[in-house]
């Protein structure tokens, strides 16, 4: 009975989420352990990420403590802030030509890529995701996402060529393997879309931003 009363509530949490095209995501990072070995145990330990859209709006926060890096894109134009121990940089670039993002990675030829859904399924912060796996040139992708979430714009981390959003993903980043998994989702956009470079922010032209972070 307990097991049926379980499956009944999966159903119900189903059939009762509309798609949403406002929300505000918070995942949680993780990076391969041995990757790590020899550094500080909380170097990598508090590592967040928070997406928030509406409309054409979309950004995205990514803090490792020691860096933090946002990207805010409003269909047209892509602002990129990075602020390293206290070093604060800003780039514009068009939308549609956009080469900066959170990890220095991209799958762009969608035509290259051979994805695969599994048939298996995960529920994360209370979503119930399918799971693809995704060949690329640059490896193996294993993501769950979901097609209850369907923002209007995005960035090329989370346009993996499937038929929802991303909740769950593993990525290869500079070597490092990272996990991203979603924590918490609120059908409400809480954020700064503003696209003025903040004070205290030396802008500079994205080739010089690219230079820096290699």
């Amino acid at each position: 009975m307990k097991h049926v009363l379980t499956a009944f509530a999966i159903m119900l949490g189903i059939s009762i989420q509309a798609q949403s095209s406002e929300a505000t995501i918070v995942y949680s990072v993780e990076m391969d352990s041995e990757m790590t070995e020899g550094l500080p145990a909380d170097m990598f330990s508090n590592m967040t990420m928070t997406l928030s859209f509406k409309d054409e709006l979309f950004r995205n926060d990514f803090d490792m403590g020691m860096m933090k890096m946002s990207a805010i894109n409003n269909g047209e134009r892509v602002l990129t802030l990075i602020n390293a121990m206290g070093m604060k940089y800003a780039t514009f670039e068009d939308g549609d030509e956009s080469e900066m993002n959170l990890f220095n990675t991209n799958i762009d030829d969608k035509d290259k890529l051979n994805i695969k859904e599994t048939g298996n399924t995960k529920t994360i912060a209370g979503y119930v995701c399918k799971e693809a796996i995704i060949d690329s040139e640059d490896g193996k992708l294993t993501v769950y996402f979901t097609d209850k979430i369907m923002p209007k714009t995005t960035s090329k981390e989370f346009d993996m060529g499937v038929n929802g959003f991303p909740l769950e993903f593993n990525i290869i980043a500079g070597g490092m393997e990272m996990k991203i998994t979603a924590t918490s989702v609120k059908e409400k956009a809480n954020a700064n879309f503003s696209m003025t470079i903040p004070e205290g922010y030396q802008q500079m032209d994205k080739d010089q931003l690219k230079g820096m972070m290699r």
